[in-house]
């Protein structure tokens, strides 16, 4: 009996020493995950600094993302741009220049439709599709994907993860696709509690965004907050 209350103790007191040790790490972080069998997206991370991840979606048009490249040239900032496979095939140079200018590229499939309505073969294609179209112009072959309108469920995900992919998700929706002005998104980034460590969601074609960064980004370095890709904020 002794003997077991010892061992109890000795596990407790290893956990104690192991939490300690995860929290003085710099630059520790921690992710969603699996929980109770349901797969879960990457939505966000607990950094001990004031990092933030810019996302971007491309499904739409190309306009504005221009201007967008120019303002985080700017700042010097590499977002993440998630394409679909039809963008890249109606705008082959603006994919280019989006690599060129050193963001990294993830994938939203080949067309912007709910994953969760497809079987396994299908969201497969999806995959394989955009991320050729992808490489074959850019030499980049992603490993992020963003399933299209957030939908997801545990095949999705684990059909990405099969094919190299973590699924991504996000903490911060600026909510710039209801084009209720620059003020708007403003607001809706700065004033959310949880900034540190966030993903940060927004549209390449969305009207007010290009303005909105323009202002936000000095805004959030001014307070302290550096930016990073995605890559950089989760590894």
């Amino acid at each position: 009996m002794i003997r077991h209350i010892k061992l109890s103790l000795l596990w407790i007191l290893s956990l104690v020493i192991i939490a300690a040790v995860v929290q003085t790490l710099p630059g520790t972080i921690s992710v969603s995950t699996n929980v109770t069998g349901t797969e879960l997206p990457i939505a966000g991370t607990e950094h001990s600094d004031q990092k933030l991840a810019l996302t971007f979606n491309a499904a739409g048009s190309d306009a504005g993302l221009s201007r967008l490249l120019q303002t985080l040239d700017k700042h010097q900032i590499h977002a993440t741009f998630f394409l679909t496979g039809d963008w890249v095939s109606r705008y082959p140079n603006e994919t280019v220049l989006i690599s060129q200018y050193g963001h990294e590229l993830g994938i939203l499939g080949d067309t912007y439709l709910d994953f969760t309505n497809l079987e396994k073969t299908s969201i497969s294609a999806q995959l394989t599709a955009s991320r050729d179209k992808i490489a074959n112009l850019t030499g980049i072959s992603p490993h992020f994907f963003r399933p299209p309108y957030n939908a997801y469920n545990n095949l999705v995900i684990r059909t990405a993860r099969d094919a190299g992919y973590q699924t991504i998700s996000w903490s911060v929706d600026s909510m710039d696709w209801k084009d209720y002005g620059v003020s708007a998104i403003e607001n809706k980034v700065i004033h959310n509690p949880d900034l540190s460590g966030a993903i940060l969601y927004f549209h390449t074609d969305a009207k007010y965004t290009p303005e909105a960064l323009e202002s936000l980004i000095p805004l959030l370095l001014e307070n302290g907050y550096s930016f990073a890709s995605l890559s950089d904020l989760l590894y």
